[in-house]
């Protein structure tokens, strides 16, 4: 009895623990077991509102990509920035890709394959970030940062891999600086990406 008592609890442990590191939405295509590219460029991340993580998510991003060593290239969003600001042909073109993959879910091989083309990468990664904030839930104080993430085959178009997530972290009297928070959604994030 004590026996199937223990094997119950570690049993309903491993699965509490196994659905806490899970992302809100993941798709990855069939294609993605294939793919593996050697390089990415990491688009400039869409803030919106969230203008004071202009450029610091993007380098959270670009960070983690490069510590983990499984490409060969990042080309992080300053460098792309910097291709952009010779090219207005090439800056049209990411402006229309993004818009068109952001509001009709479209992801256009011409584009794309001119955009790798011209930064040299296999993949894209396209970020999206819908919350940077401290807020309150209910009567908790939390630091809150929300991303979805977009990796593109770069020649095809082909959307391989897509997720989206949250990740909130209670406070009482310090607040937990955004940065971290942003460290960690993205820790999980790419751990799930293919590569």
């Amino acid at each position: 009895m004590f026996m199937r008592i223990i094997g119950c609890l570690s049993a309903f442990a491993l699965m509490v623990l196994g659905g806490c590191g899970d992302l809100q939405y993941v798709k990855t295509t069939p294609e993605a077991k294939h793919f593996h590219p050697k390089s990415i460029g990491v688009l400039p991340v869409e803030v919106g509102i969230n203008t004071e993580a202009k450029g610091v998510i993007d380098k959270v991003i670009a960070d983690d990509l490069m510590k983990r060593r499984w490409l060969e290239k990042v080309l992080a969003s300053p460098a792309i920035q910097e291709e952009l600001s010779k090219d207005e042909v090439l800056r049209k073109a990411m402006t229309d890709y993004v818009s068109k993959l952001m509001t009709v879910s479209f992801s256009d091989p011409e584009l794309s394959s001119r955009m790798g083309s011209a930064f040299r990468v296999d993949a894209l990664l396209v970020s999206d970030l819908d919350f940077w904030e401290y807020t309150t839930h209910g009567e908790n104080k939390v630091a809150r940062v929300g991303l979805a993430l977009t990796l593109v085959e770069a020649g095809t178009g082909a959307v391989i891999w897509s997720a989206r997530h949250e990740v909130q972290e209670k406070y009482r009297w310090w607040r937990p600086e955004l940065v971290n928070v942003a460290k960690k959604i993205v820790d999980q994030m790419i751990d799930r990406m293919p590569h």
